[in-house]
């Protein structure tokens, strides 16, 4: 079965914009390079939020990503920056935006930023 991630950062200021998009950047060029990585879509759901949605050949193929040094400093960034949602699960194709939003609001786990 393959694996599906998706994810949703609230910027915490408009301001955050930039640092944002400098490890977006890098992070969806880093993840169109992986090993097993399927499909990626991204989407800004407004200038302060943003949304993505990966289908990895295994759920061990999206960790490897997810620990790589490219998105460990988007990680690592985030706390400064933003909050948002997580979820992932094992299917054969990526839900439409809509289904994947609802999913991350009642089931993703919450990640906070260091004020809160």
């Amino acid at each position: 079965m393959q694996y599906v991630s998706l994810t949703r950062l609230d910027l915490g200021s408009p301001w955050h914009i930039w640092r944002f998009m400098k490890h977006a950047i890098a992070s969806k060029q880093d993840a169109m390079r992986a090993d097993g990585l399927i499909r990626l879509d991204s989407k800004a759901l407004s200038l302060k939020s943003h949304a993505t949605m990966s289908l990895w050949q295994t759920r061990k193929h999206m960790i490897a990503f997810l620990h790589g040094p490219v998105h460990l400093a988007a990680i690592k960034d985030f706390p400064r920056i933003a909050t948002g949602q997580v979820h992932g699960y094992e299917s054969d194709h990526l839900p439409s935006w809509p289904q994947a939003l609802e999913l991350l609001t009642h089931q993703g786990r919450t990640l906070k930023n260091s004020r809160g």
